[in-house]
């Protein structure tokens, strides 16, 4: 993986052999499920646009350019897809983090509900 985590949200897409590096850290927003809070599309081009209330999977690539994965409902439930929409960074400021509980271990049925 060409990106590495530091601290808190911190990535850099090079391992950090100089402290003075740390002044090129971005900070990014934690990966993880997302409410859009008013709609937007993924860039200037408005290839995807994004309704208010959606539910969202923000990711990043290797570039740490972000990435949105929209779920869908289907007879065996909530499903992610393997591709997403890349965004605009400035696009990230549209998006609300959604608190998930955390279980100790997975659901022995990933589509149990």
């Amino acid at each position: 993986d060409p990106r590495s985590h530091v601290s808190d949200r911190l990535v850099h897409r090079r391992a950090l052999t100089d402290a003075a590096w740390t002044r090129t850290l971005e900070r990014v927003p934690d990966e993880g499920l997302y409410r859009v809070e008013s709609s937007f599309a993924c860039c200037a081009k408005g290839c995807t646009t994004f309704e208010t209330g959606q539910l969202v999977q923000l990711g990043y690539d290797g570039e740490a350019a972000p990435i949105l994965f929209v779920p869908e409902w289907s007879s065996r439930g909530l499903g992610f897809p393997s591709h997403g929409t890349r965004l605009d960074r400035d696009r990230l400021g549209k998006l609300t983090l959604l608190r998930v509980a955390r279980g100790a271990e997975s659901p022995r049925d990933a589509m149990a509900h």
